[in-house]
């Protein structure tokens, strides 16, 4: 009686298909503003990690000479004392047959106990006279590198001359030293030392951002001025033959040039960990840590 419905009632007007998303100019660009954002904060990001790693192979640097100086200076050490042992254990053979029966003994006693003494424990001693920690420890009580440790070695004996007393805050040779001044007020390591010719000069530099240069014309030495640069340390100096010029090899891999009348400073930036200058003052020659030498010519 009724007509039935459509039962696709859509399909008598049928909605036109979306075509393609379309950008306007306006958001094209803003969209490349964006991606520039993002690309410039991320080289931001990577020049800080860049400049951190650089800090960070700097430090590195500074205590890988460190630790081969030192470790350098252990090996000469051990090799001074294993060389003082065999001297005394010659010098107490020879003794020996010319003591009384019981003080044949107790030598040959205290001798034994010496020999038995473990070499890592003698080791240990050795890095701490080599540190200088403990002001007690002195290379009499060491006698040698192996195990040859004399423990608890007391004051020399009756017969023999007291040492001679000498103003020093750290142990020195066995030679009489001309000046020897503790200046408590400095806790870093020396690592060069230059005297101008004149001999009233004498230039310093160690694990420190300064130079400092001391008159020795005074009774006593005082510091007459500082030359302070940007690196943490200076490994090596070298003065000019007209005492005018400075050169400073540095930590961070610069080769300062001071200006010793004016104390002005200028760089060239060079991997180095010594220098030299010629006597005619014309040429510059640095050692690098890549084990390479550069000969450089000074144009003033």
């Amino acid at each position: 009686m009724y007509p039935s419905p459509a039962r696709h009632p859509a399909a008598a007007g049928s909605q036109p298909a979306a075509g393609p998303i379309k950008f306007t100019i306006s958001d094209t660009l803003e969209r490349i503003k964006e991606e520039f954002n993002f690309l410039q904060a991320q080289y931001h990001s990577l020049k800080l990690e860049c400049e951190k790693l650089a800090s960070e192979k700097t430090e590195m640097q500074r205590h890988y000479v460190m630790y081969y100086e030192m470790s350098y200076g252990l090996n000469v050490e051990m090799h001074k004392q294993t060389e003082i042992a065999k001297r005394l254990s010659g010098i107490i053979g020879q003794v020996l047959p010319f003591l009384a029966q019981e003080h044949q003994q107790q030598v040959a006693s205290a001798v034994e106990r010496a020999k038995q003494q473990q070499q890592q424990h003698g080791l240990q001693q050795l890095l701490i006279h080599a540190s200088g920690l403990p002001h007690g420890v002195g290379a009499g009580a060491l006698l040698g590198a192996g195990g040859l440790l004399f423990p608890g070695a007391g004051p020399p004996a009756p017969h023999l001359p007291p040492p001679a007393h000498k103003d020093s805050d750290a142990e020195k040779s066995d030679q009489d030293l001309v000046v020897d001044v503790a200046n408590e007020q400095r806790d870093s390591y020396i690592r060069s030392v230059k005297l101008l010719p004149d001999g009233r000069t004498l230039l310093v530099g160690g694990e420190a951002s300064n130079l400092s240069i001391w008159d020795l014309t005074a009774p006593a030495p005082r510091m007459r001025a500082e030359l302070t640069s940007s690196a943490p340390a200076c490994y090596a100096l070298a003065i000019s033959p007209d005492s005018k010029v400075c050169f400073s090899c540095c930590s961070d891999g610069d080769i300062a040039v001071w200006d010793l009348h004016n104390q002005t400073l200028s760089k060239e930036s060079s991997s180095v960990l010594s220098c030299d200058i010629s006597a005619d003052d014309k040429y510059l020659v640095t050692g690098s840590g890549d084990k390479k030498a550069t000969l450089y010519e000074v144009l003033y």
